[in-house]
């Protein structure tokens, strides 16, 4: 009996290890909000950049734009612990810290702090595979 309970625990240990890692790696490219979102938040845009995670940091960008004249596009240094993101500043009044929740069937992710959603992002693939795919160093541009 406590074979099973063994096995049971070894593939829940694995499933978990899987999808965590399934996430971190989606977590890199391109993530904007939908439209849905940007009417019932007031916000003309929002796009969140995070680069490839290099140890336990990552480089980002945020660019948010509000009524067509406040525009924030800061680089951001964070880190991400597979369930919070924790940005080195603070962009507007998107705070510091925000728990994280990525759908990978959907390509979703919000991000919220103690209930307030703060971002329902979706992944832009198209951009974010530009920015995982580089041209070896003395190749032609693809169209020249």
């Amino acid at each position: 009996m406590w074979q099973i309970a063994v096995v049971i625990l070894i593939v829940y240990l694995c499933r978990y290890y899987v999808i965590s890692s399934l996430k971190r790696d989606m977590l890199a490219g391109f993530w904007a909000v939908d439209d849905t979102f940007k009417e019932s938040s007031g916000i003309d845009e929002m796009v969140f950049w995070f680069g490839p995670e290099k140890g336990s940091h990552i480089d980002g960008y945020v660019v948010l734009v509000i009524d067509g004249k406040e525009i924030y596009n800061d680089h951001v240094k964070m880190t991400y612990n597979g369930s919070t993101i924790y940005m080195k500043k603070q962009v507007h009044n998107i705070p510091q810290k925000l728990d994280v929740e990525i759908d990978i069937a959907s390509g979703r992710m919000l991000l919220s702090e103690k209930g307030t959603l703060y971002a329902r992002l979706y992944r832009e693939n198209q951009g974010s595979l530009l920015n995982v795919v580089e041209s070896p160093p003395d190749s032609e541009p693809v169209g020249k």
